[in-house]
C-alpha cells in the first residue's frame, strides 16, 4: 500500500548493537512521513541517535561553500536550490545541522557492497543532520520520532540532443550472454525460458573443483564413472554445459572452490565487513596438483560431455570468493593451469581476473608484466557489481585492447546481495540501475558481452515459478537484456555524446546499420539524434517502460542522418535503422 517497513541492526566497532525500524508512510503527491525506532541491545555510551539526509553537493552550489557547519533549532528545516527543495518538518523544534561530508572512503564501499559514486563530483555530500534522542542509552530502551519529508522542484522537460560518431567504430559486441550455475529444479524452467526467448550469446558454467577431487590422491575420473553422492552436481553442471554448447553458445567455465585439501585454513574474517567471506588461501605445496586437477577436469568435461570451453577462469580471487589470491598468485595460476591446458591439447584459453567488481583495476597488472602468463590468456573479465566509475570501466577496457583480447563482464548486476529480498528484481528503480550500469560498461569498456546474473531463478530476469504457482513470464529486467541485444552480434560499439542529465546512451554499428540504446532517467521529453546513416529514411523504435515490454511503436522518420522522437518517462528506448 502506502508504508514500507524496513529494519535493520547498526553494529559498532566493539560488537554493542542497536536494532532499528524504519517506516515511511506516503500522506501526499510530494509529502512522506518517517517514523524511526531505535533499541539499544546492551547499555550504550552514545552522543545520540541521528538522521542523516545526504544530498549531492552539485544539486546545492550554495549549501556546496560551506566552510563550518551551521545550526539552527526549529520545527521546520528547509533547504532551496533554484531548481529543487527540500523540507524536513517535526513535532518539537529540533536542533538541525546543515554540514558538507564526503562519501566513506572507496575500498570500505567496496567491501561493505555500497554503490560508488560515478565521479568526484559525487563524492561531495551536503548533509542535513538531526536527533532522533541525545544522550546515553540502556538494553532495551527504545527512542522514537516522527517527522515529514516534503520536497518540489522543477520538472526536467529539457529536450535532449545526441550525436552519433560512427567514424570510430570500437570492439565488437555480442549481446548480453548469461551465467547459469544451477542450484536447484526450479532453475531448469527458467534455463529453458530464457534459452527460448533470448539471444545468448555466451555462457559461464561453475567447475566444481572440491566436488571433482574430494580427497588427494584419488581418480576422480574414475569416481565420476562410479557415480556417488559427490558427482550429482558435477554432472549437473557438464549437462548444463552440454546443453549450451549444443546450441552453439561459447562458454566460460569458472571455479568457486578449491579442493579442501589444497587450502590452507581459514584466516581471520575481514574487519569492517558485516559478511563472511571464505577468502581461503591455496597452499604452495599443493598448487601443482590443482593446477593438473583442473586439466583434468577439463579433459573429462571434453571426453565425457564433448564441451571444450573456450575459457576458464577462478572466481573472484582478488577478494576472496571463495579463493583468495595475490596478483602475483593470479598470474602463476593463468601462467601453469595455461602451459598444463596446451600440453594436454585443449583450445581452452585463460580468463585473466575475473574480478569482484569493476573497482580493482590494478588485480591484472602482474600477470599482464608477465609473458609467459600473456601467451595464456584468452580475455581479460571483471564482474559489475556495486558499480564503477567510467574511468574504472574504460580501464578494463584498455587492458583488454592492450593484451588484444576481448573483454567479459563476467557477473553483470548491481547488488550482489539482492537475492536476499527478491521482491527487489521487480522494483522499477533496480531494474533502471541495472540497466544504466550495462549501458555504461557497453559505452566505456566495450566489452564482447555481459554475462548477466543469473539466467536461472536466482537473481531471476522473470516473475512468477517456483512456489507462486505462476507460470513463468517476463519482467521488465528481461525486456531490457533482450532489447540490449537489438544490436546484431558483432557490432562495433560507437559513441553517443549528450550533455543532458539523467541519460544514458550507447550505439553499434555493423554493416551500415546503425542502433542506438537511449535510457531516460527522468520526465517524458523530446529528442533529436544526429549522426544516423545519411542514406537512412526510417527507424524502428522500441521501448521498455512501466507497462510495455520491448513494444515497437511506429516507425520513425530519418533525414539527412537526423531524426526526432518522444522519450516516456524512465525508460529504454533503441532505435535501429536497418534490420
Amino acid at each position: 500500500g502506502d508504508t514500507q517497513t524496513s529494519s535493520g541492526t547498526i553494529l559498532f566497532e566493539n560488537g554493542n548493537t542497536v536494532s532499528f525500524v524504519t517506516t515511511v508512510q506516503d500522506v501526499g503527491e510530494d509529502t512522506a512521513k518517517v517514523t524511526v525506532a531505535a533499541t539499544a541491545d546492551e547499555d550504550l555510551a552514545l552522543q545520540g541517535v541521528y538522521y542523516h539526509i545526504n544530498l549531492p553537493a552539485g544539486d546545492y552550489p550554495q549549501e556546496a561553500k560551506l566552510t563550518e557547519r551551521q545550526t539552527v533549532k526549529t520545527t521546520a528545516f528547509r533547504l532551496t536550490d533554484p531548481r529543487r527543495t527540500i523540507e524536513v518538518g517535526t513535532d518539537d523544534a529540533v536542533e538541525f545541522v546543515l554540514q558538507r561530508d564526503k562519501v566513506i572512503d572507496t575500498d570500505i564501499v567496496s567491501q561493505l557492497g555500497l554503490r560508488l559514486p560515478r565521479d568526484a563530483a559525487a563524492d561531495e555530500l551536503v548533509a542535513i543532520v538531526f536527533p532522533i534522542a541525545t544522550g546515553n542509552m540502556t538494553k532495551g530502551q527504545t527512542v522514537k520520532a516522527t517527522f515529514t519529508i516534503k520536497v518540489g522542484g522543477q520538472t526536467d522537460r529539457a529536450p535532449v540532443a545526441l550525436a552519433v560518431d560512427t567514424s570510430k567504430p570500437g570492439s565488437p559486441f555480442a549481446g548480453i550472454g548469461g551465467n547459469f550455475r544451477v542450484y536447484g529444479g526450479e532453475d531448469q524452467a527458467s534455463v529453458d525460458y530464457n534459452l527460448a526467448n533470448l539471444r545468448v550469446p555466451w555462457g559461464r558454467v561453475p567447475m566444481l573443483l572440491n566436488a571433482f577431487e574430494p580427497r588427494e590422491g584419488m581418480d576422480p575420473v574414475e569416481a565420476m564413472k562410479a557415480g556417488g553422492r559427490q558427482t550429482g552436481q558435477i554432472k549437473q553442471a557438464m549437462e548444463t554445459a552440454k546443453e549450451l554448447a549444443g546450441k552453439g553458445i561459447p562458454l566460460i567455465v569458472t571455479t568457486w572452490d578449491m579442493p579442501g585439501w589444497a587450502l590452507l585454513p581459514p584466516g581471520p574474517q575481514t574487519p569492517g565487513r558485516p559478511f563472511s567471506i571464505p577468502a581461503r588461501r591455496l597452499r604452495q605445496d599443493k598448487a601443482a596438483a590443482v593446477y593438473d586437477e583442473v586439466v583434468t577436469y577439463l579433459t573429462y568435461m571434453k571426453s565425457a560431455y564433448g564441451v571444450e570451453p573456450a575459457l576458464v577462469s577462478i572466481n573472484e580471487s582478488d577478494l576472496g570468493i571463495d579463493v583468495m589470491q595475490t596478483p602475483e598468485e593470479h598470474a602463476e595460476f593463468i601462467r601453469e593451469v595455461g602451459r598444463r591446458m596446451a600440453e594436454a591439447g585443449l583450445k581452452t584459453k585463460m580468463l585473466l581476473a575475473d574480478a569482484c567488481s569493476p573497482h580493482p583495476v590494478k588485480f591484472v597488472d602482474a600477470a599482464m608484466r608477465d609473458p609467459e602468463a600473456v601467451k595464456y590468456i584468452g580475455a581479460v573479465s571483471f564482474h559489475s557489481w556495486h558499480d564503477g566509475t567510467d574511468a574504472e570501466f574504460r580501464a578494463w577496457g584498455e587492458a583488454a585492447r592492450k593484451l588484444n583480447v576481448p573483454l567479459f563482464c563476467g557477473e553483470g548486476g548491481t547488488d550482489s546481495d539482492s537475492y536476499r529480498y527478491p521482491a527487489i528484481f521487480q522494483e522499477p528503480w533496480y531494474a533502471m540501475y541495472e540497466l544504466d550500469t550495462y549501458m555504461r560498461i557497453c559505452r566505456e569498456s566495450q566489452p564482447l558481452s555481459i554475462l548477466h546474473w543469473q539466467m536461472t531463478a536466482n537473481y531471476s530476469l522473470l516473475v512468477g515459478g517456483g512456489r507462486s504457482g505462476q507460470p513463468l513470464s517476463p519482467g521488465r529486467r528481461f525486456w531490457q537484456v533482450k532489447q540490449l541485444d537489438v544490436a546484431p552480434e558483432g557490432s562495433a560499439a560507437v559513441a553517443v555524446t549528450t550533455e543532458a542529465a539523467n541519460i544514458t546512451a550507447c550505439g553499434f554499428m555493423k554493416e551500415g546499420r546503425v542502433v542506438v540504446d537511449v535510457l531516460n532517467n527522468g520526465a517524458a521529453r523530446q529528442a533529436t539524434i544526429t549522426g544516423l546513416p545519411s542514406g537512412a529514411t526510417s527507424a524502428h523504435v522500441y521501448v521498455t517502460d512501466g507497462d510495455r515490454g520491448m513494444k515497437e511503436l511506429e516507425a520513425a522518420g530519418v533525414s539527412n542522418g537526423t531524426m526526432q522522437l518522444s522519450l516516456p518517462m524512465d525508460s529504454l528506448v533503441t532505435i535501429d535503422t536497418g534490420r
